[in-house]
C-alpha cells in the first residue's frame, strides 16, 4: 500500500499513513494541482473515472494526485502527467500557484493542495490517458470555465477556482 506524509496545517511532516487511512481519518496531506493553460486562454479540464472512489465522472484540474511519503511536489507534478496523461514534463515549465486546505465529505477528506499552472499548447489527441484515472480531457474557454466550474459537474474546489480566476485575470 502506497505510503503519503501526514502533515501539521503549517505543513510540517509528522508521520506517514495510506490514502485510505487518511481518507477515512480526516488526516491532513500533501496533493499536487496543475492546471494546463494553452495561449488560446483555454484550460484542459478532465473528466475522472467511473473507477475512482472520490468524485468519479466529475470535471477536474488538468491532472493531479497525491504526493508519496518522501516526495516533493515538482516530482509529483512530473509523475502525475506521466501516469494520467501520458504526457513528459520538466519540473522548470510548471509554475506554482498557491496552496490551500481542502476538506471534503464532511471533513474527512482533508488535503493541502499546492496549484501549479502549466502553459503549454497540446493537441489532446496526443495525450495517453490512464482509463483507470481519466474518462477523457477537454478544452475549455476560461470564460466558460468559470461559469460551469461551480455546478455539480465539477469536484468542488470552490476555493482553488475563485483564486485560479485571480491568476488568470
Amino acid at each position: 500500500m502506497e505510503k503519503i506524509d501526514i502533515l501539521e496545517e503549517n505543513g510540517e511532516i509528522v508521520g506517514t499513513t495510506t490514502i485510505d487511512e487518511a481518507h477515512q481519518s480526516g488526516i491532513l496531506h500533501k496533493v499536487v494541482h496543475v492546471w494546463i493553460v494553452n495561449r488560446r486562454n483555454k484550460l484542459l479540464v478532465q473528466k475522472r473515472s467511473a473507477l475512482k472512489d472520490f468524485s468519479p465522472l466529475m470535471w477536474d484540474v488538468s491532472y493531479g494526485g497525491h504526493v508519496k511519503a518522501g516526495e516533493n511536489s515538482l516530482d509529483a507534478c512530473e509523475r502525475e502527467a506521466k501516469e494520467e496523461l501520458g504526457l513528459n514534463i520538466d519540473d522548470d515549465e510548471l509554475k506554482f500557484l498557491f496552496s490551500l486546505i481542502e476538506e471534503f465529505e464532511g471533513g474527512k477528506i482533508r488535503e493541502l493542495a499546492e496549484v501549479y499552472i502549466l502553459h503549454k499548447d497540446l493537441d489532446i489527441s496526443d495525450l495517453v490517458l490512464d482509463k483507470n484515472e481519466v474518462e477523457e480531457v477537454k478544452w475549455v474557454p476560461f470564460h466558460e470555465f468559470f461559469v460551469t466550474c461551480m455546478t455539480k459537474k465539477f469536484v468542488p474546489h470552490e476555493e482553488e477556482y475563485r483564486l485560479l480566476k485571480e491568476v488568470l485575470k
